[in-house]
């Protein structure tokens, strides 16, 4: 392994991949690595895939991700690696398995059958459901709060907006008296949550909150982790690459709401409509134009399996493979624990 190699030379991604044994909820990580470049290649830089490996286990946020989410590298990826590399891997809580064992079939129509697989890593969340049960009050009054929240409207009346709705009003208050505030004394009062949290996280939420509006759809926990982790991660690459604060938060809002056509299996346009969405936000979104919007499309891209729109955001942008492996960890532990606090009974 050349230990002489820096970080921002290290040319290795670890790219994410939520996987289910149960069908709902997500039950790990699947770790799969590519070369920095614009074009799949066959050729792999031992070298620098171990020291890219080496630098990502020493992060501390790699280390914590490991101790609360099962993490997965396939064996085919870790038999390259140095033994030094794979003892600090085994250290670090990160499973290897076989291949085989994964199955990754993205045309599959149906939901993983945990009976047969030990790990499946299909796409089935990703497609959009006919026909299934909506509820459509909850989803308009999360869209109506959060439209009000966008337009900087009257506190009254985004307390107003979101005490129509009693799932709502309860997740308003759990995130407030959750952690995430670090509040001493619980509250009970909608308008003392909604000043605790604060605009900007509020904003946050309430998009969280519109993929989990519906309790019939058994995606939302799977759809709430994938567009919270492309949110997260595109802010952060945004502020990175030398973005403001304010395009960080259209950065983020462009990734929750990039997947809420799915959601509702609705034109996109459709629902920035409902949103009351700003003309950049449109155009981000609809037309990937800016830094934010070609970001995102080289997200929308490696769910479709093509990495190199990916690679080429990230190159254009100036974020080294380090920098992106660090976002991912980040990205991957705040989605966990805002998962498991909605989880909670």
């Amino acid at each position: 392994m050349n230990t002489s190699t820096t970080a921002n030379s290290l040319r290795t991604l670890f790219v994410p991949q939520m996987v289910t044994a149960t069908g709902e909820g997500v039950d790990g990580i699947l770790f799969d690595t590519q070369q920095m470049t614009t074009a799949i290649s066959s050729t792999v830089d031992l070298d620098d895939l171990n020291a890219s490996t080496a630098h990502w286990l020493s992060l501390p946020a790699t280390q914590k991700l490991a101790k609360v989410q099962n993490c997965i590298l396939k064996e085919s990826s870790t038999q390259l690696l140095d033994l030094e590399v794979r003892k600090i891997l085994d250290a670090t809580g990160i499973q290897s398995i076989p291949d085989k064992s994964i199955a990754d079939s993205r045309n599959a129509d149906t939901e993983p059958s945990p009976e047969h697989l030990l790990w499946d890593a299909r796409r089935w969340y990703l497609k959009p459901v006919t026909g299934q049960l909506q509820n459509k009050a909850a989803r308009r009054a999360t869209i109506r709060a959060l439209q009000l929240v966008l337009e900087d409207a009257n506190p009254k009346i985004i307390e107003d907006a979101i005490r129509r709705d009693a799932s709502l009003t309860f997740n308003i208050l759990r995130l407030a008296n959750s952690a995430f505030t670090g509040l001493k004394e619980p509250t009970s009062s909608i308008a003392d949550a909604i000043t605790i949290v604060g605009r900007s996280p509020l904003k946050r939420w309430l998009n969280l909150m519109v993929f989990y509006s519906n309790p019939f759809d058994k995606r939302r926990e799977m759809l709430l982790s994938h567009a919270a982790f492309r949110a997260f991660s595109l802010e952060q690459l945004t502020l990175k690459s030398g973005g403001s604060t304010q395009e960080g938060e259209q950065a983020f809002l462009a990734g929750m709401a990039s997947l809420m056509g799915l959601l509702f299996d609705l034109p996109m346009s459709s629902v920035l409509d409902e949103m009351g969405a700003t003309s950049n936000l449109r155009q981000c979104v609809l037309e990937h134009k800016g830094k934010v919007g070609q970001l995102l499309h080289g997200f929308e891209q490696v769910t479709s399996g093509d990495r190199s729109h990916f690679m080429r955001a990230l190159i254009d942008n100036k974020i080294c493979a380090s920098y992106w492996n660090e976002v991912m960890s980040e990205g991957s532990i705040w989605v966990h624990d805002i998962t498991h606090l909605l989880r909670r009974d």
